[in-house]
């Protein structure tokens, strides 16, 4: 199950939808249910990617939520992963004057620990993008079809459905973190989907960090890096 291969497509997806508008990313992802234009496309395309953009479609459209600011800065799971990591690194050495052990990033764990993480990071952009309200029923039922229809393997469909399925408080993806980095990948992850001008946003954010344990200057650091 390419689950990397999904994050990264998610923010890429994010990036396009940013950059060329929501009906670049739709075209994309809505693909015929059958013919020579379905298989050339997702030849082209990987089944992971596709799933990617349409699971970004689901996480950017609705109440004002949008991917795309931080997946402009943020275009890989390996670029989220190196920022988090520095940053909570950089603020632990400020602190003790040596730099200590804020556990392994993301871009460095191989196999089921990395899949783990990765779907962790699903998870908790779900979560934000549902800070404003529960995603539209009609929303999740077109993913439904688009993943039937572009044939996305069982056990990546499942995944995605279970990570819908699952309790969205803060409190509770905080409680995925074990280590200081993957805090601020959480976090970070967090800001992909967010609109920092929403209110409710803001306050699923501030919930967010606390829950986490992250400092306001990392935080800070993350959110202005990352927004930049």
């Amino acid at each position: 199950m390419d689950l990397r291969g999904l994050f990264d497509q998610v923010l890429q997806s994010g990036k396009e939808l940013a950059q060329q508008g929501k009906d670049y990313v739709v075209e994309k992802v809505n693909l015929p249910e059958e013919g020579p234009e379905r298989d050339e496309a997702l030849s082209t395309m990987g089944k992971a990617a596709a799933a990617g953009g349409a699971l970004a479609l689901l996480l950017g459209t609705r109440g004002g939520r949008r991917v795309g600011k931080a997946a402009l800065k943020l275009g890989s799971l390996a670029a989220l992963g190196g920022l988090a990591y520095k940053v909570y690194k950089d603020y632990s050495a400020k602190q003790s004057g040596a730099p200590m052990d804020v556990g392994a990033s993301i871009e460095h764990l191989e196999g089921p620990a990395a899949n783990l993480r990765v779907e962790n990071l699903l998870r908790a952009m779900v979560a934000a993008a549902r800070a404003d309200g529960m995603i539209d029923p009609q929303e999740r039922e077109r993913l439904e079809r688009q993943m039937q229809a572009m044939g996305v393997a069982d056990g990546l469909s499942q995944t995605i459905r279970r990570i819908l399925d699952e309790s969205t408080d803060p409190e509770s993806i905080a409680r995925l973190a074990g280590s200081p980095a993957e805090a601020a990948e959480l976090y970070l992850a967090s800001l992909v989907v967010m609109d920092n001008d929403s209110p409710l946003e803001q306050t699923y954010l501030d919930r967010l960090a606390k829950a986490l344990r992250l400092p306001s200057e990392v935080t800070n650091q993350l959110t202005a890096q990352a927004m930049s």
